[in-house]
């Protein structure tokens, strides 16, 4: 198929979502190939992204573009209720998917239960799990349901059936999606780094602290993204309070949006670290890459995973950062020598007590472990690379001949 226009079903900053900065990621490499329709929710905030190959639409507007009901379309999928205009329309028109969370239970949840219709959550459930989803949907209604099932039980099946193809970026995606659908519709690309978007970096830790006025004596240790339960910040926050006078001067920078899940400042003041930690709360696009920048260490301890790939992450080691993960879900898929990695253990703290002594006396092999997280992202995770596979599976997967359920 000759491919000059796709349709890009997808949230766009300054929407505040991952889903939204990695679009722009490959959007602007996408359109140096073709030209791309992008497609936003009707609530959605005015569109801070400069098309250079393409336009954007608010979803009722593309609704009405006849023009477009033939283009080929890709539906970029999270796990919260932004997509809500996503699933709708792919339950209209399937096409390509990309699962960017493999459990969608948090995204259902939302829109059935929040909402107070039990018995499609109950319908949900017994379709994806048979008698036992209606049992587990029904203890659930009673008041009997551990929050850990909602990633323990994806609720994705509606998706994946609905999907002509489906694209994830993790191993653990694309094994675990290909048990519960046809092996041929499932694909793994690599998950993208534009190096273009960093042309604002300054070039050195310490130019980088110094635009941010950060000490440029001290440790900094900082984690990335949404702060949520998941996130273990309380678990970083338990280490560093048990190993604060064995370490040299530190600071702990957490950057992003904090869930009324954490109660942060009860946690500072629990573990008397309000002099080291600095809760920055949500920064824009520029102002995370700086603090990355700036990072010595960015820890990424998440668990549970809802299957997703922390764009945090291979961000932080695109910029040349030593990181610190769980060896768990998608984190195992990096090489061993490209970040630090730890076992899964959520209670006992001092193999990550361990860790950050250790590497806090010995700033020689973060800056080895950072290199090599550069140059790994920079050969295998460079977005041309990525856009390249995206054109394959779309070529395989879309047709211009899309008609409605």
């Amino acid at each position: 198929m000759d491919l000059e226009k796709i349709v890009m079903f997808t949230p766009l900053p300054p929407s505040k979502t991952g889903i939204a900065d990695y679009m722009v990621e490959v959007g602007m490499e996408l359109e140096k190939h073709l030209e791309v329709i992008y497609v936003i929710a009707d609530n959605a905030p005015p569109a801070e992204y400069e098309v250079k190959n393409g336009t954007i639409l608010s979803y009722s507007d593309f609704k009405v573009a006849e023009e477009l009901a033939e283009v080929p379309r890709v539906y970029q999928m999270g796990n919260n209720v932004q997509h809500e205009y996503i699933l709708k329309e792919l339950l209209i028109v399937p096409s390509l998917v990309v699962l960017h969370d493999y459990s969608m239970h948090h995204l259902f949840a939302e829109l059935t239960l929040a909402r107070g219709d039990e018995r499609q959550y109950k319908a949900l459930m017994t379709y994806n799990y048979n008698e036992y989803g209606e049992a587990v949907a029904e203890g659930r209604l009673k008041g009997e349901f551990n929050e850990i099932l909602q990633f323990i039980l994806p609720l994705n099946q509606t998706v994946i059936d609905a999907a002509l193809g489906i694209i994830v970026h993790s191993y653990e995606s694309f094994y675990r999606a290909r048990k519960v659908t046809d092996h041929q519709k499932v694909c793994k690309i690599d998950f993208p780094y534009n190096q273009e978007q960093n042309a604002f970096l300054q070039g050195s830790v310490t130019k980088a602290r110094q635009q941010l006025n950060i000490d440029e004596d001290a440790i900094i240790f900082a984690s990335f993204g949404f702060v949520t339960p998941p996130k273990q910040i309380e678990f970083v926050l338990k280490a560093l309070s048990e190993i604060r006078d064995e370490i040299p001067s530190f600071k702990y920078y957490i950057v992003g949006e904090v869930s009324d899940a954490v109660p942060i400042q009860q946690l500072l003041l629990d573990y008397e670290l309000t002099e080291n930690v600095v809760v920055l709360g949500y920064v824009d696009f520029e102002q995370l890459h700086l603090h990355m920048e700036a990072s010595d260490i960015v820890v990424s301890l998440r668990y549970p995973s809802a299957g997703e790939t922390s764009a945090a992450l291979y961000r932080a080691m695109g910029v040349g950062k030593c990181c610190l993960v769980f060896d768990y879900s998608s984190y195992s898929d990096l090489p061993d020598n490209t970040l630090i990695k730890i076992k899964l253990d959520t209670f006992d703290v001092s193999e990550l007590q361990r860790t950050l002594k250790h590497y806090a006396h010995n700033m020689d092999e973060i800056v080895e472990i950072a290199a090599n997280a550069k140059q790994y992202i920079d050969k295998k995770h460079s977005v041309d690379i990525c856009v390249q596979q995206y054109l394959d599976i779309i070529k395989q997967f879309c047709t211009t001949n899309i008609t409605s359920k």
